[in-house]
């Protein structure tokens, strides 16, 4: 038994269920963003800066990452 009284067997069948139903889900949300990214590209700049703010602020950025950023300048 895992915590709160779940079997591991429920456990798993919980995980499977999660990543199936999630897929369309991720998929539907991330072509909503791509469109309104595509349709509103003020709001694509600015996520493009937050996004490189972010990573040089919290994560060791590798050569590959900055590499991909100094491509879309």
């Amino acid at each position: 038994m895992c915590a709160a009284g779940i079997s591991r067997t429920e456990l798993l069948g919980n995980s499977i269920l999660m990543l199936l139903a999630g897929y369309d889900t991720t998929s539907n949300a991330m072509q909503f963003l791509v469109y309104n990214l595509a349709v509103y590209p003020e709001c694509q700049e600015t996520l493009r800066e937050q996004i490189k703010d972010a990573v040089q602020k919290h994560v060791r950025v590798s050569l590959f990452i900055q590499y991909m950023f100094s491509m879309y300048k």
